[in-house]
């Protein structure tokens, strides 16, 4: 009797088990390795030698790492413009303004590619001899070309305007769908009260999307710092010098460049336990800030 009440629950679990089974082994148990191996000292050949907390304690003696962890800060700082500019785009091709089916093609594209194309190309686009600096001198700026991504004042500048281009196209989808959930009859109603563009945005169309900020806040909080890889691996490499060093390419680096495979866990741990309390700040405040609401 007992089994037959039971059966229907184990039903469900029976079609999650091989995607659980995945994860497990994909995602789980590499997060635990990794934490288990940032106790250690192994290069990655031959026996690990267990040294407790050492990796922990050279870690913050890591100027890199504390060089890492601020241009992580600065792209964080960018996190308004990650949120808010993806969020005005769709809002005007859901108004569908002219020319709004390029428009949504357009900044849509980038969404589709892969971050090293993207990366490979803007390499190609900022050198000093490339079509960035040939227009510039064209048009009689020449004083301004540069080796953008090789210069310390304007690499980290121009990463983060890349990444940003990159990931617009995924924000305003999101947007989009959420936009279309939107009753109109709210939109008639404030126009009728003599509201203008703006205040519809604040009255109608931000509260209606709230849990749609939230989740793409979170998203893009997650990813300044765990998706920027692929970007600084095909840009700059990190430099020039640790210009362009951040937390996630240093615990590469530590591990496959410098065979540090128990530092380059620690870091990663450091990193994991970052973001994680990042975003439960994140949503306890987003979830004050409804209850208020």
């Amino acid at each position: 009797m007992l089994l037959r009440r039971l059966r229907p629950a184990f039903i469900p679990l029976a079609f999650l088990a091989p995607m659980l089974a995945v994860l497990a082994v994909f995602r789980l148990w590499p997060v635990v390795e990794a934490f288990r191996l940032s106790f250690y000292s192994w290069n990655g050949v031959g026996a690990a030698r267990y040294v407790g907390l050492a990796n922990y304690r050279s870690l913050w003696q890591d100027e890199v790492f504390r060089s890492a962890l601020l241009h992580n800060g600065i792209i964080l700082l960018a996190l308004p413009v990650w949120v808010l500019g993806p969020l005005l785009l769709a809002v005007l091709l859901h108004q569908r303004v002219p020319g709004w089916r390029f428009f949504r093609l357009a900044f849509f594209l980038p969404a589709v590619l892969s971050p090293v194309i993207i990366g490979a190309f803007f390499e190609l686009m900022l050198r000093f001899d490339g079509p960035v600096n040939a227009a510039l001198r064209a048009v009689g700026l020449g004083s301004l070309s540069r080796q953008w991504l090789a210069d310390p004042d304007t690499a980290l500048p121009a990463m983060i305007a890349i990444i940003l281009w990159a990931t617009f196209g995924t924000g305003v989808l999101i947007y989009l769908a959420g936009l279309a959930t939107v009753d109109q009859q709210l939109y008639d109603a404030v126009h009728l009260d003599g509201a203008n563009w703006w205040q519809a945005l604040r009255a109608v169309t931000i509260p209606q999307l709230r849990p749609v900020l939230e989740f793409y806040t979170v998203v893009s909080l997650i990813a300044s710092f765990a998706a920027l890889f692929p970007y600084v691996y095909t840009l700059t490499r990190g430099g020039p010098g640790y210009a362009t060093y951040v937390v996630e390419y240093d615990v590469y680096q530590q591990a496959f460049g410098e065979s540090a495979f128990g530092y380059g866990s620690a870091v990663g741990v450091v990193l994991f336990v970052l973001v994680l309390i990042l975003v439960l700040v994140a949503t306890r405040a987003f979830r004050r800030s409804d209850a208020e609401a």
